[in-house]
């Protein structure tokens, strides 16, 4: 613990929740979300997915907040801090304007409407990317960290 923002608490409190975001998307991408397509009957995975979905994006967006405050008292740590807070609210904008639109076009095409289906494919993939974005935020934070 070398690095000028690690001698606090507060750069410890930063590095820490900027690792549980990291570790949280990664886990969440790689191992939760393809083994409950792989395991479960689609309609239960569909039901599990949109339950745990807003709960996974206010942990990502508590966690990043607090993560990048702790980071802008740290010494060294702004751009860290920065970082995280724009995760935090690209967290912000995937749960409260995508995740709503994504589930209302969900259940129009599962009833049938074919201009239903192209919005919610186009509106999936742009969460997929905009989660992928706070991945790669979160990675560029923890190496700004190590830098530091």
């Amino acid at each position: 613990m070398k690095a000028k923002h690690m001698q606090s608490i507060t750069g410890f409190l930063g590095l820490g929740a900027t690792s549980l975001v990291f570790g949280a998307i990664l886990f969440f991408s790689v191992i939760v979300a393809p083994t409950v397509f792989r395991t479960l009957e689609a309609k239960t995975a569909a039901t599990f997915i949109r339950a745990i979905f807003p709960w996974y994006y206010v942990y990502l967006t508590l966690v990043a907040a607090i993560g990048g405050l702790a980071l802008s008292v740290s010494p060294g740590a702004q751009t860290a801090s920065l970082v995280m807070f724009l995760v935090a609210v690209l967290g912000v904008k995937a749960r409260y304007v995508l995740l709503p639109r994504i589930n209302t076009f969900r259940d129009a095409m599962l009833a049938g409407d074919q201009k239903a289906q192209t919005w919610f494919n186009l509106l999936h993939r742009s969460s997929v990317i905009l989660n992928v974005i706070q991945l790669f935020l979160a990675g560029a934070a923890l190496y700004l960290l190590h830098q530091a």
